[in-house]
This record gives C-alpha cells, sequence and structure tokens, in this order.
C-alpha cells in the first residue's frame, strides 16, 4: 500500500484568507474543519479524475463553494429559510462583496 500522499496546500489569496477566517468565526470548529476537509477532498479527487486546475475546472471557485458550504448551519444564519438555501444566499453575499461577479457567484 503507498502511504505517501500528498496533502494539497489551501490557496493564500487574500480572499481565500478572509474565507477561511470568516467560516472560523461563524461556524463551529467542526463544522469548519469539515468545510476545509472537502477542498482538500475535492482536489485529491479532482487529480485521481486527471482533471487539471484551470483546464477542467476552476480552483477558486471550488474552494470557495466547498469553503463557503456550511454557513447556512451556522449561529450566524438568519434561520428563516432552509440551511441551504441561506447558507448559498450567506455565500454570495460574501462573495459579492469581494468583487466577484454573477457568474463566479452563481458557479458557487
Amino acid at each position: 500500500m503507498n502511504t505517501s500522499h500528498r496533502i494539497p496546500a489551501l490557496p493564500h489569496s487574500p480572499v481565500a484568507c478572509h474565507a477561511v477566517e470568516h467560516v472560523r468565526s461563524c461556524e463551529s470548529e467542526p463544522v469548519a474543519n469539515h468545510s476545509i476537509r472537502s477542498y482538500l477532498f475535492a482536489i485529491l479527487l479532482a487529480e485521481h479524475e486527471g482533471l487539471k486546475a484551470s483546464t477542467d475546472f476552476d480552483a477558486d471557485l471550488l474552494f470557495h463553494a466547498c469553503i463557503l458550504h456550511g454557513l447556512g448551519t451556522s449561529p450566524s444564519a438568519p434561520g428563516k429559510q432552509r440551511f441551504e438555501v441561506e447558507g448559498a444566499n450567506m455565500a454570495a453575499e460574501f462573495l459579492t462583496g469581494h468583487g466577484y461577479g454573477v457568474r463566479e457567484t452563481d458557479a458557487v
């Protein structure tokens, strides 16, 4: 069995770092860690499937989709709609607040 696995790095752009900080401030530690693991697993799965960042998928948008996907379960969610709707709205608000356009926000 091959036990040498490469662990992908998290993006270090200012928006990516702010997204991690935002998630860690809104969500419980287990949920925030789950979101980070989701991104790491997605990158490893993409590599396993032979997919290439920038060619087959947008790694930045993948990161934000994974890291922000639990926001609707956080105490900061309004609690008036289903958690996935509120989470999508919260992610869209975060992304548009950081200059992402409709196409990118809709993809996330």
